[in-house]
């Protein structure tokens, strides 16, 4: 059986370090990418992805943000362990659009304050990298440690029996990531 490694690499910071200055040139590659928030326990894994470029992924991901697309997450929550989808709003529909505009507001500066994206290069077809997406994203849903922060609602379908086994590392502590996985 073959064996490859998968590296994630330093993480990016969501948030761009000023207004004109947002450099992921580091991801101009075609991997896997995790989407995480630091915790006390090192970065909770909330969500799963693959690309052929992850830079420019991430930045579809957040236009998707901050155009409303995408639910927004309290991330404290999230680094305690557990999604949180709830908008609280009260009043009049015109006052609920308000107050939830208010929330995704702050919600999403919050996020953007504090999420970090690990991103692993991996060589090959699309069908490689979904592979590897799906497995991660099985492994993390049935660890009891992971599941309850995982936001993939479906998985990539897997094309490839690969018959490899990865070795998975990164820099930092990611709460669950294994150390292998065989696809």
């Amino acid at each position: 059986m073959n064996a490859v490694t998968i590296d994630f690499e330093q993480p990016l910071k969501l948030r761009p370090q000023s207004e004109d200055s947002w450099d992921l040139s580091g991801a101009n590659f075609a991997g896997v990418y995790l989407w995480t928030i630091q915790s006390n326990d090192g970065f909770r894994v909330f969500y799963i992805g693959q690309a052929q470029n992850v830079a420019y992924r991430t930045r579809q991901h957040l236009k998707s943000y901050l155009c409303g697309q995408y639910q927004l997450h309290d991330p404290q929550k999230l680094a305690d362990g557990y999604l949180d989808y709830t908008f609280k709003s009260i009043g009049t529909a015109y006052e609920k659009t308000l107050l939830q505009l208010d929330v995704q507001r702050e919600l999403l500066n919050a996020m953007l304050d504090k999420v970090y994206i690990f991103a692993a290069r991996v060589e090959g077809e699309k069908s490689a990298r979904c592979t590897i997406e799906t497995a991660l994203i099985d492994h993390f849903k049935k660890s009891e440690v992971t599941k309850s922060t995982i936001e993939n609602p479906k998985v990539s379908l897997r094309t490839l029996k690969m018959d490899v086994q990865y070795v998975v590392v990164a820099k930092e502590n990611i709460v669950g990531l294994p150390d292998k996985l065989t696809v």
